[in-house]
């Protein structure tokens, strides 16, 4: 009988004697993989590039433009020009960021909300929706300032509005004065300036026969103060405390439909609770 005997190899020796794995595959699918993508990239700059840009506003105010529909639209084309990779332009759907756009409008104060909309193969339309300022803010030693309903700074009012719908006539805002010396964001200033729109908003010539335009706020040891003049001409004096505003404005009307039915007073002040002084 013949013995065979087996060759023992060491570990060593059986790692060498292994059959070598191939490479290709692993440079062979990356490149097909970026043959691919380049490929898209070709295609969608061929294809798919934007070649008009318009901006449109939605209807929450149409009366006037806190922006310049030509400006923004200036901006939108100065962005998709820009080079990118030092081959392609930010006009394609892979290379137009538009979560940069939407942000970078966000931190405009005009606009409460923004929207890209793609129209294909080659136009976007960013809609805008703007704020709506329903008063001004002029601070003593500053400069003037656009006011939302709930007395916050829009922006800089740097331009007169102007009515859209009637010839571009002006559109004429209620005016509040600060002349305290409190830093905006305060939340004395704060809700003193909420409650001087609180005054325009109930007495403006249409909820009441009386029309308050304007309100200078004024500041003294820890009260804030309201002096404004009412249309037909007198003065209203205020004490701007979030308890007492709501009573004072009452008090007001029951004065001028009793005492003042048939004519005005020369001021009125309301800053003592009950107590009404008027001459």
């Amino acid at each position: 009988m013949v013995k065979r005997f087996e060759e023992k190899r060491s570990p060593v020796a059986a790692r060498f004697h292994q059959p070598k794995k191939s490479c290709f595959p692993w440079i062979f699918w990356p490149l097909v993989g970026l043959v691919i993508i380049f490929a898209i990239f070709i295609a969608q700059n061929k294809y798919l590039y934007i070649t008009t840009v318009s901006v449109k506003y939605l209807p929450a105010n149409a009366k006037y433009r806190l922006t310049d529909q030509a400006q923004i639209t200036k901006q939108l084309n100065d962005y998709i020009n820009q080079p990118w990779l030092n081959y392609f332009k930010k006009d394609t759907p892979l290379t137009f960021s538009t979560q940069y756009i939407l942000s970078h409008f966000a931190k405009d104060g005009r606009f409460a909300s923004t929207k890209i909309i793609w129209r294909f193969p080659h136009k976007i339309e960013l809609a805008l929706y703007e704020k709506v300022p329903v008063a001004i803010l002029s601070v003593s030693g500053d400069k003037d300032y656009w006011l939302d309903k709930n007395g916050e700074i829009i922006a800089p009012a740097t331009k007169p509005l102007t009515d859209l719908t009637n010839n571009n006539q002006p559109v004429v805002l209620p005016i509040i004065y600060d002349e305290t010396s409190s830093s905006y964001g305060s939340k004395g200033l704060s809700d003193a300036l909420k409650m001087a729109l609180g005054v325009f908003s109930e007495l403006n010539g249409v909820k009441y026969r009386l029309a308050v335009k304007d309100l200078k706020i004024s500041e003294n040891s820890g009260y804030f103060l309201g002096e404004s003049m009412a249309v037909p001409g007198f003065k209203i004096l205020w004490l701007l405390d979030q308890k007492e505003i709501n009573y004072e404005v009452a008090r007001l009307k029951i004065l001028m439909d009793n005492k003042f039915a048939s004519s005005n007073p020369e001021y009125v002040d309301l800053r003592f609770g009950e107590k009404v002084y008027y001459k």
